[in-house]
Formats: structure tokens, C-alpha cells, sequence
């Protein structure tokens, strides 16, 4: 009470500051993203021509590792792409109800989650779509190079993957087959044996040391081969890093968030577009944190993954041998342009009975006569490629095997003919991806 005067202390109005809805704070934050997307141009034009490159633009060339190295990891950012491409529309639908007034912010949020076209129909399929671009793409890698191992084992690989996520997405979690979960976990044993023994070639079998002495117990026989067995699996000797708890540290762990790359696949919830009713197919009782830390986990284990597959590329362009240089993926597009001339008997795999041990303090024992090839110049690469300057172009190799002839069914037919039925038969794997997906969501 000063000067006879009263204040009401309850009276604090005039401390408080507008209020704001706090869903105009997502407009906030989505708006500078956007002009950061296309700012600045230059940049960010050559950014979307390698996605674009890698996913859909692979049916007008060949596939280069970039390429195959990029879709891989778009697969893996399907759930960010999900949430990513609902926060555009909530965005515009939010911008379109405030400059027209026909809806306030709460019910742009209702509009979108009910939605039948957004969750029946654009969610479910840009969950799908990477894993279909990328089963393409690894037929186009058979076409490219006229062979069917390894590529159509990966184009397995995405296709079981694939009617896998399906049914689970167009399922709902309580009315799924027992027979799923059981694909589901062959699945993904499939894809951890595919990364380390293809994707990585991490793993070799070393010779038996000796021989045992024999037992007449079966459960010691068993117990004596599994032993064996674990002995002689060792790290492929060619290696980047020094230190082999890496390679073993990125083994566990990519086997054990395996299960991360397809079940974030699934969405949270379906809502039909013939009906409109809401079908939840994966139960998260963590309050939606579940699905923000598979995504965490995947792009943590794909990270991984990359590392090791980009390392053993780098071996492959690197090593001495010209044989480990036409086996490299790379190898293939620099073929295909006329700018390397490998002999054919060097893009054929050869038997080498090379091993050896890293030691931590980056020296290499040595069991036979070849040694373990670090990091190396572009000297070592450029006088290997002088060396093969004299060898025929593949264009020749192309043009003189056309004009051979084989026998198949009692019958005479050119390598033409035979390369027309291989056309064939990976146009026929789309058709087999679509007709058994088409089934499997009709499935009960």
C-alpha cells in the first residue's frame, strides 16, 4: 500500500505474452526447411540427381555402385520418408485452412489422420516403392552383366522381404497368420547371412588344421564338428582396418538390429480405402517412441554397413591383383564405358590361398606369399591398367561370343537366342512380384 493506493497482486495480465497455438510452432519449423531444401540451387539440384539416379532413373543405364549404394540406404529411411512426407501435408493443409478459413489447425490434424488417401494409399506405398525400385534394380545388374549370381539371390532377397512387409502392412497386428512371424524371422537370417557372406565377404573357411580323434558318441561327434566348424571361420584377410574387434563389433550388431530394417516398414495404423475403417497393424506401447527408435537403429546399423561394404569396394579397386580389380563392382561400369580394357580371363575368379593376420598395432603375419593391401595411391591402379592397355575391347569380346553357338534341348542355338530366354526369364521375376503380392494381401 504506497500513497494510499491499492495493487491486486493476483492481477498479472499484463506480465502475460500472446498466446500462440502450439501447433503454429510446426509451421514455424517446417518453413525454413523447405527454402533450405532448394537453397542453394545449384547444390541441392545435383543432391536430388543422385537420389533420382539411384532409384528411379536406373532403367535408362546401367547401374553403377553409387547408385546401388544409394537405394540400399533409401530403404532404410522409409520410416523418416514417412513421417517426413505427413509433416509436408499437414503443412499445407494447415496453410490452406488458415488462408481460406474453411478449417482451424485442430481439425487440419483430424482431416489428416483420418485420411483414406494418405494412410490407405501414398503412406503404404512409399513404404513399398524402395523396396520395389531396389528389387529392379538388381535385375537390371543381372542384364548389365549377363550373370545370375549374385543378383537374382538378392532380387530373392528383396522379393520374400517384400510380400513379407506386405502382408503385415494390409494385416491387422492381432489377426496375422503364426506362418508370418516365422517367415519373418527366416527373412531376416536370410538378409544377415546375405551381409556378411555377399554384401561384405566378411568370413572365409580356413583349412583344418589336423585331425581329431574319432568318437563314437553322436553328441560328440556334433560337439566336435560344431567346434571345427567355429575354429576355421575366420575375417577375410584383405582388411582396412587394423583392429579385428571392429569387423566382429559390426557383425553382432548388424545381425542383432537386423529385424529394424523391415519392421519399420509397417506402419502404426491402416485405414481402408473401400470402407474407411482403421486397422492397427503395429502395436507400440511406448507411445509412438517405439517407431522413433527403430528408425534410430536402422540408420545406426546401415551406417555400419556402409562402412564395410564401401571398404571392401575400396579393396577390390585397389588390390595388386588384376583379378580382385574386374571383381570390383565399380570395376564393371568402367568396362562397360570403354575406359579400362580387362582381359576376360581376368574378370574370371582364380583360386588363391591367401591368409593372413592383423594385429592391432597394424603389422601382418603372413601364411603365404601374398600380403594384406592397406589403403593404397592411384599409382598402384594406374600401372595396373597399363598393363591390360593391349587387351581387346568388351565390345569385341561381345560381338565374337554373339556368333557362338551352343546346344541346349538337343537343339543348336546361338548366344543370342540364349541371351533373349535370360530376358526373359528376369521379366518374369516383376510378374511373379506382383501376382504373389496381389495374393498376399488378399490373404486371411
Amino acid at each position: 500500500d504506497a500513497g494510499g493506493g491499492k495493487v491486486d497482486v493476483k492481477d498479472i495480465t499484463w506480465m502475460t505474452p500472446p498466446q500462440v497455438p502450439p501447433k503454429v510452432l510446426t509451421l514455424f519449423f517446417i518453413t525454413p526447411l523447405i527454402i533450405r531444401s532448394m537453397v542453394p540451387p545449384r547444390q541441392r539440384r545435383r543432391f536430388y540427381k543422385t537420389i533420382l539416379q539411384g532409384t528411379f532413373f536406373f532403367y535408362f543405364k546401367p547401374v553403377r555402385f553409387r547408385d546401388a549404394f544409394v537405394a540400399d540406404c533409401v530403404t532404410s529411411l522409409v520410416r523418416p520418408i514417412g513421417d517426413l512426407v505427413y509433416a509436408l501435408a499437414y503443412y499445407f493443409i494447415a496453410i490452406f485452412g488458415l488462408i481460406s478459413g474453411k478449417h482451424t489447425l485442430n481439425e487440419a490434424g483430424y482431416i489428416l489422420s483420418d485420411s483414406k488417401l494418405m494412410h490407405g494409399l501414398v503412406l503404404p506405398a512409399l513404404s513399398i516403392l524402395p523396396l520395389f525400385i531396389k528389387f529392379l534394380q538388381t535385375l537390371r545388374q543381372a542384364y548389365d552383366t549377363g550373370k545370375r549370381w549374385p543378383y537374382l539371390g538378392n532380387s530373392f532377397k528383396y522379393l520374400t522381404a517384400g510380400l513379407v512387409i506386405l502382408y503385415g502392412m494390409t494385416h491387422a497386428a492381432g489377426e496375422r497368420s503364426p506362418w508370418w512371424i516365422w517367415a519373418f524371422v527366416l527373412c531376416t537370417i536370410y538378409q544377415v547371412v546375405w551381409d556378411i557372406c555377399i554384401d561384405w565377404e566378411l568370413l572365409i573357411i580356413a583349412p583344418r588344421a589336423s585331425l581329431r580323434k574319432r568318437t563314437s558318441s553322436p553328441i560328440a561327434k556334433l560337439c566336435r564338428l560344431v567346434r571345427d566348424v567355429w575354429e576355421q571361420i575366420r575375417l577375410r584377410p584383405k582388411r582396412l582396418f587394423d583392429d579385428d574387434s571392429f569387423y566382429w563389433k559390426a557383425l553382432f550388431i548388424n545381425a542383432g538390429l537386423r529385424f529394424c530394417w523391415m519392421a519399420g516398414f509397417i506402419p502404426a495404423y491402416r485405414v481402408s480405402i473401400l470402407d474407411g475403417s482403421t486397422q492397427v497393424t503395429f502395436v507400440d506401447k511406448a507411445n509412438g517412441w517405439s517407431f522413433v527408435l527403430m528408425a534410430t537403429l536402422e540408420i545406426f546399423r546401415r551406417s555400419i554397413w556402409g562402412i564395410v561394404k564401401v571398404e571392401l569396394e575400396t579393396i577390390k579397386l585397389t588390390s595388386e591383383g588384376e583379378n580382385d580389380l574386374a571383381m570390383a563392382s565399380t570395376a564393371d561400369e568402367y568396362i562397360r564405358e570403354g575406359k579400362w580394357n580387362v582381359p576376360r580371363d581376368a574378370m574370371k575368379p582364380k583360386e588363391s590361398n591367401w591368409r593372413c593376420r592383423s594385429t592391432k598395432s597394424g603389422k601382418s603375419t603372413l601364411e603365404a606369399d601374398t600380403k594384406v593391401v592397406w589403403l593404397d595411391s592411384k599409382q598402384n591402379q594406374y600401372s595396373k591398367l597399363e598393363r591390360t592397355e593391349s587387351a581387346p575391347s568388351l565390345e569385341t569380346l561381345k560381338t565374337s561370343s554373339e556368333e557362338q553357338t551352343h546346344r541346349w534341348l538337343c537343339m543348336t542355338v546361338s548366344s543370342g537366342f540364349i541371351r533373349w530366354l535370360f530376358i526373359l526369364e528376369l521379366l518374369i521375376w516383376p510378374c511373379i512380384f506382383l501376382v504373389l503380392s496381389y495374393h498376399v494381401i488378399l490373404a486371411e
